[in-house]
């Protein structure tokens, strides 16, 4: 079936090649190269749902791949589906420990949750990876509404300034109200 589909891709034949890649799985549902096509397809068709639920099958059989972790939790926390980010969130941050977008995410389903002490504790990890300075502005606001909430001000403040010294127009530092 997985030759078959690479021969339907060849012809551009959407719809055999998702039914070969099916058919893969279905026989072998331990492998994780149909499941991979079917999510570029997914991916290619804007089906989002589909995208997460394969996500899900493939971070099973991908226990260490840091990327598929991460795609998840993005798909997760762009849907707001909070419970579910925040347990995978904590497998993601396991696998990734070294990403800073990982423990952003993670951090973001920790605050929806109000756990703003473990959210501030991923947003300091968080600030101690390789970010972009876009992404450290954006660690930085995040951790001044979580040190906000946790009514610790005058770190909050620092924080929030430090997000808007390195961009002005970082959403999450504007959100931060202090007092």
């Amino acid at each position: 079936h997985m030759l078959l589909a690479d021969i339907a891709e060849t012809k551009e034949d959407k719809a055999k090649i998702r039914y070969h890649l099916e058919a893969a799985h279905r026989l072998d549902p331990s492998q994780t190269d149909p499941l991979k096509g079917l999510f570029d397809l997914a991916h290619e068709d804007k089906r989002e749902g589909d995208e997460l639920e394969i996500l899900r099958k493939l971070t099973q059989l991908e226990q260490h791949d840091k990327k598929i972790w991460r795609m998840l939790l993005e798909k997760l926390v762009a849907a707001k589906q909070w419970d579910e980010a925040r347990r995978v969130g904590d497998s993601a941050v396991f696998v990734d420990v070294t990403g800073g977008a990982t423990h952003m995410l993670y951090a973001r389903a920790l605050q929806a949750h109000g756990a703003h002490d473990k959210a501030a504790f991923e947003l300091e990890t968080a600030l101690l990876t390789n970010l972009k300075e876009k992404e450290k502005a954006t660690a930085h606001g995040l951790l001044a509404q979580s040190l906000a909430a946790l009514k610790k001000n005058g770190e909050a403040a620092k924080h929030r300034d430090e997000a808007l010294k390195l961009d002005p127009e970082n959403a999450e530092a504007k959100a931060v109200k202090l007092p």
